[in-house]
């Protein structure tokens, strides 16, 4: 109502479109708002799409192998991956910035990495960064099986992402059941 208000009533016509960009760009990835499709090669070389999981409740993150937190948090997550291993409609999809295919598929080795791991060697260049703004690694979105953006924590905190992802899952258990 208030982003309304002033576009019916702002004097300066010439903000409006400044105003309008920032205010679309701010949303764009905003609960509720529809999560852009990509496809990339998986560590098998074959190509993956996050449509191919459009009923699915996805966890998409955004790492590189050389970026330490990145790595963390992939270590942190792997631990909410165990405890929801049971949930055959929750997704984790890693996608790596890496240049380098040996260097991403080595960490996941490495580490013991489980889920769904795409690379995009282009990095913020690529495609699916710029879909999904990606300037800075970490990053990571909540899809619900809708395929729209869900909340996530302000913060990075696995048990509150685990909590919404169960949430999410139980959401769709019920709509199928009615």
């Amino acid at each position: 109502p208030v982003y309304q208000e002033y576009l019916n009533n702002n004097k300066y016509e010439k903000y409006n479109k400044i105003v309008m960009d920032t205010y679309q760009e701010v949303n764009r990835y905003a609960a509720g708002q529809y999560a852009s499709n990509f496809t990339l090669r998986n560590t098998a070389g074959e190509l993956i799409s996050l449509n191919d999981y459009r009923g699915k409740t996805i966890y998409l993150d955004f790492w590189a192998s050389w970026c330490r937190p990145c790595v963390q948090k992939l270590d942190v997550m792997q631990e909410v991956k165990n405890n929801l291993a049971d949930k055959e409609n929750i997704v984790f999809i890693h996608i790596s910035f890496d240049n380098q295919g040996e260097e991403w598929v080595s960490k996941i080795s490495e580490m013991g990495f489980s889920g769904i791991h795409l690379n995009a060697p282009e990095s913020t260049k690529s495609e699916v960064a710029q879909l999904y703004n990606i300037k800075a690694l970490p990053e990571y979105f909540i899809i619900t099986p809708q395929g729209t953006y869900a909340q996530k924590p302000i913060r990075f905190d696995a048990s509150e992402i685990q909590d919404i992802l169960e949430r999410l899952d139980k959401k769709v258990a019920a709509d199928r059941r009615d």
